[in-house]
Parts: structure tokens; sequence; C-alpha cells
């Protein structure tokens, strides 16, 4: 399974009630969720996750908000980035928890940034993805 898949059907319910909460009805929460959730393993994918993962909550989240282009996920939401990035804002620290209960996930993430993987980062891309 993948990993986007293993976080809708483990923390799907919870991410869709934080973005509820940050503004998002519960049909928009349900279709921006999974384009929310591949903006940001795609943002993960450009840190370094080892560092990212000891650093303190709002130093991740702000550190895969750089990496993701709110202003296109929010064309799921009617063009409204603020909502789109209150709404990413809400869910990031709960995926990046699930990673932290799920060191494999996060050891493949390592593997996509590391140098020296180059034969393992396709593997590991496809498992992700």
């Amino acid at each position: 399974m993948d990993l986007i898949a293993n976080l809708m059907e483990n923390k799907g319910s919870e991410l869709i009630e934080q973005l509820a909460g940050a503004g998002l009805g519960t049909e928009q929460a349900q279709d921006f969720l999974p384009d929310a959730l591949k903006s940001v393993m795609a943002g993960l994918h450009q840190v370094d996750i080892q560092a990212l993962m000891g650093a303190e909550s709002d130093t991740q989240t702000a550190s895969i908000m750089d990496k993701i282009d709110i202003s296109a996920l929010a064309d799921r939401l009617g063009g409204d980035t603020s909502l789109a990035s209150s709404g990413l804002q809400a869910i990031i620290p709960g995926i990046l928890g699930f990673l932290k209960d799920n060191p494999a996930a996060t050891g493949l993430l390592g593997m996509l940034n590391s140098k020296d993987a180059s034969g393992l980062a396709g593997l590991a891309r496809g498992l992700l993805h």
C-alpha cells in the first residue's frame, strides 16, 4: 500500500476533521485532502527528513509549506489561498506524527533525499506514490 493510501486509511477521518476545523466544509475537506497529501509528500521530498523530524512543530510546518505551491493547491478551493494555507497548517503536524510513528515510512523518505541512494530512490518513490 502506498503511503498516501495508508495515510487516508489510518488518518483520513482525523485529517478531514482538522481541515474542517481550519474552515473547510466537510465536502471541501474530502475533496482537498488527497491533493493536499500529495503536495505535502512532494514537499517532504525536498527537505532533509531527518533534520525535519527533529525540529519544532512550527518549524516543521513552515519548512514543508515553503515547498508547496499553495496557489495551485488552492484551485481545489476556488482559488482561496488563505483557506488552502490554513488547511495545510492544520494537517501537516498530523501527517508528520503519522510518519514519526511509522519509522519505515520515514526511512523511505530519507532514502529519497539521500545523495547515495540513487538506485533505491526510484524504488522508494514507487512505494510512496
